[in-house]
C-alpha cells in the first residue's frame, strides 16, 4: 500500500507543466486560452493596494485597533501636543527631521529614549511594559500619519 507522502511525490514528478503546478488550470474568462495563476492575481492586487494608499495621508498599512489603542493611551498624551518637544502626529514639518536621520533611528530613540536640543523622549514613552514590536508600530503609524 502506497503512503500520501508517495502517491504526493509521484505526482510532483510526473506532473512538471508550470500551468498545472503552478495555475492549477485556472482558466480566465477574458481569454479562455490563458491560464491565470493566483500568485498573479495576488501581486496585482496588491499592487493596486499599496499605489491607492500612497497617495492619502492615511498609513501605507492597516494599522491593528490595539496599535491605535496604544497610542491613544501612552502616546497621544504627548504627541497630540508636542509636550516636551515631541514631534506633533500629523505635523509632517515635525517628524521630518527626525526621519532624515533613518526610521531605525527614529525607531531606536522610541525604544531607548532621547534627550537633546529637540526635547525629552523617555524610553518605550515611560511605558516599559510596551515591547520593541510594539513601540516601533506605534512608531509607523504616526510617522505614516504625519506624512
Amino acid at each position: 500500500m502506497r503512503t500520501t507522502r508517495e502517491t504526493a511525490d509521484e505526482s510532483l514528478a510526473t506532473d512538471t507543466d508550470h500551468e498545472s503546478v503552478c495555475c492549477n488550470s485556472i482558466r480566465s474568462h477574458v481569454d479562455h486560452h490563458e491560464t491565470v495563476c493566483p500568485l498573479r492575481i495576488f501581486i496585482a492586487v496588491a499592487a493596486l493596494m499599496l499605489a491607492a494608499c500612497s497617495e492619502t495621508r492615511e498609513p501605507t498599512y492597516e494599522v491593528a485597533q490595539a496599535t491605535l489603542a496604544q497610542y491613544a493611551n501612552t502616546c497621544d498624551g504627548c504627541h497630540g501636543e508636542g509636550t516636551g518637544g515631541a514631534p506633533k502626529t500629523g505635523d509632517a514639518d515635525d517628524w521630518s527631521q527626525r526621519v532624515a536621520k533613518g526610521m531605525n533611528k527614529v525607531r531606536e530613540n522610541a525604544i531607548v529614549g532621547f534627550e537633546g536640543a529637540t526635547g525629552i523622549m523617555p524610553a518605550r514613552g515611560g511605558y516599559e511594559a510596551l515591547t520593541d514590536e510594539e513601540v516601533n508600530a506605534i512608531v509607523d503609524y504616526m510617522v505614516d500619519i504625519s506624512r
